[in-house]
């Protein structure tokens, strides 16, 4: 897949229920059997996770863990408004 190569970012937009995650997980596979790693998240559980990074003093450490992925996948990305401090992170 040249997207993984190429280090490209996509997005899947479509209405509910037409197999988005799905499709996403299907490549996080596929990227992952071509020695890429991948990390799945839906974005609403990522943010509530930085909050308890940054309460435990670790942000920092867990952000770069995550920059260390070659293929971050946030699921259900903006399907509930993020407040205030999610928008910081």
């Amino acid at each position: 897949m040249e997207f993984e190569s190429d280090h490209k970012d996509f997005i899947i937009t479509g209405p509910t229920g037409t197999s988005k995650s799905y499709l996403v997980t299907l490549l996080g596979y596929k990227a992952c059997q071509d020695g890429f790693r991948v990390m799945y998240a839906s974005t609403a559980k990522l943010m509530s996770q930085f909050k308890i990074f940054k309460a435990k003093g670790t942000l920092l450490a867990d952000l770069k863990r995550i920059e260390r992925v070659d293929m971050l996948i946030l699921d259900d990305f903006c399907m509930q408004p993020l407040d205030a401090q999610s928008r910081v992170y």
